[in-house]
């Protein structure tokens, strides 16, 4: 057995209320605590959208209602982080808006 593995089954078994799987102590998550939601039937982007540019930029994401810190872009999507601190959440860049 590995010596990780051997680590990681010492660790107990994550016990949050969404029961993601995780081993918090060992810093690792199966799932985000920040699910990305589906855009609701007819639902349209922003018309005012906004492309962050730098890193640490406070931005808003439209599509789940609340403020992040722009991380990075990949393609089509913006990964985003709360406020103070947490696991990134990804959003398709045409739902940001400048922060409010």
């Amino acid at each position: 057995m590995a010596r990780s593995s051997l680590f990681a089954s010492s660790l107990p078994d994550c016990e949050c209320p969404g029961a993601c799987g995780g081993r918090p102590e060992a810093a690792l998550r199966l799932t985000s605590p920040y699910p990305t939601l589906a855009p609701a039937p007819g639902a349209r982007p922003p018309v005012d959208c906004y492309t962050p540019t730098r890193v640490g930029e406070l931005v808003h994401d439209a599509l789940n209602r609340r403020p992040g810190v722009f991380m990075e872009q990949i393609g089509p999507l913006v990964y985003l982080r709360p406020e103070r601190g947490g696991v990134e959440w990804a959003v398709d860049v045409r739902w940001i808006e400048a922060a409010r």
